[in-house]
């Protein structure tokens, strides 16, 4: 049985470039938190939420970026098995949890991100109410943090989201 050949289509099947991780061990780290912030065990998107906190308190915002550069991806790979669905949504809202979280522990490591915060804020793609809520309270705690890095209109339309046009 040692010696038996392997069916190709095993796993991924046969190995194709696609498949080969980042070189960058920072985008490792971080496409493997987002594979974990995606999983469909919430004890482990929890761990990768706290991971993430713990590498802000350090003064590591790079898998930050990462993470906001490839949020709104709809796969994880190369570290998802492509048979399998990745849950890229619930990804993204562990990850705006993560980040409001930090917003009101450490918002002087969050400043930088403010306008990345912001033009997600405004985006029309994903109108998810709980993601937007999550980001709406990240920039109001950014905002309470710092008064002067948004503008009078961009703290009406921040206030706005998620309102009612009704009453």
């Amino acid at each position: 049985r040692w010696n038996s050949n392997i069916k190709p289509e095993i796993a991924d099947g046969v190995w194709v470039e696609g498949l080969t991780p980042p070189v960058d061990p920072i985008e490792n780290v971080a496409y493997l938190l987002r594979f974990i912030l995606g999983h469909p065990d919430k004890k482990l998107r929890w761990m990768a939420v706290h991971s993430i906190r713990r590498l802000i308190k350090l003064d590591n915002v790079s898998v930050l970026k990462v993470l906001l550069a490839n949020q709104n991806k709809k796969d994880c790979l190369p570290f998802q098995n492509k048979g399998y669905v990745f849950y890229w949504m619930s990804a993204k809202l562990y990850l705006w949890i993560a980040i409001n979280r930090i917003s009101s522990e450490n918002p002087k490591a969050l400043i930088p991100f403010k306008d990345i915060f912001y033009s997600e804020l405004m985006s029309s793609e994903l109108p998810h109410v709980l993601i937007r809520e999550y980001i709406k309270k990240t920039c109001l705690n950014l905002f309470a943090f710092d008064n002067s890095i948004y503008s009078e209109t961009e703290l009406q339309n921040i206030e706005g989201i998620n309102k009612s046009k009704l009453g």
